[in-house]
């Protein structure tokens, strides 16, 4: 059985009224059914097509969760005026710091609340010599492996494999879904396709003219 989803504005034709209501229509059934709210506030501000302009088709309450966060972020807003603008060079930082007041804004709009977790990894021989290291970071229900590096006189013994299972074990305690790096052709795609990763996706010329690999392994 389909389902069509659709907001409608409470006041149609005129100005978005404080609330948009969403509602469901069932094929071969007369009317609509009203499924709930979403407040103005949260979908900015969107014109009077708003109803006419986005559908969509869907059979699942996660589905028309997923639909409102999805359309309100989508939401059309009035046209407004080009700004005046300069754009100038800086240090990364400030730009950085610039976009950490204003993605929270995006990310609400959205449903994400946006948390990372950065964590290091170190492997040191029984002469507690640092062999080898791996960086990753954690967030949205995703394990980035963002570095894994060996000593090149230590490779082939067996410090990435122990690195990247401790990588493994990180990810499931912390309730990842996915685990995800970059290899470039010249790296080390054959050792990460044998601990199950597979790649979905190549970016040919890339960094320094090289393919690159980006790789996943879901966990069950």
């Amino acid at each position: 059985m389909r389902e069509r989803l659709r907001f409608v504005n409470t006041l149609r034709g005129q100005h978005p009224s404080p609330r948009l209501q969403l509602r469901r229509r069932v094929e071969g059934a007369e009317g609509t059914s009203l499924v709930g709210f979403v407040e103005q506030r949260d979908v900015g501000e969107v014109n009077g097509s708003w109803d006419r302009a986005h559908e969509v088709r869907c059979g699942s309450n996660r589905v028309f969760r997923r639909t409102i966060r999805a359309l309100s972020y989508c939401a059309k807003a009035p046209k407004m005026s080009t700004l005046s603008l300069t754009i100038s060079r800086d240090t990364y930082d400030a730009a950085d710091a610039i976009t950490r007041v204003h993605w929270p804004v995006h990310n609400r709009q959205q449903g994400i609340k946006w948390e990372m977790a950065t964590v290091g990894l170190i492997a040191r021989d029984k002469d507690d010599e640092e062999v080898g290291a791996a960086t990753i970071k954690l967030v949205g229900g995703t394990a980035y492996l963002e570095q894994l590096v060996v000593a090149p006189e230590k490779i082939r013994r067996g410090t990435g494999t122990a690195l990247l299972r401790e990588f493994e074990r990180l990810a499931v305690e912390a309730d990842c879904h996915v685990m995800e790096l970059e290899t470039a052709e010249t790296q080390a795609r054959p050792f990460y396709e044998k601990h199950g990763f597979v790649v979905v996706a190549e970016k040919p010329n890339s960094k320094f003219g090289l393919t690159w690999f980006f790789m996943q392994k879901r966990i069950a």
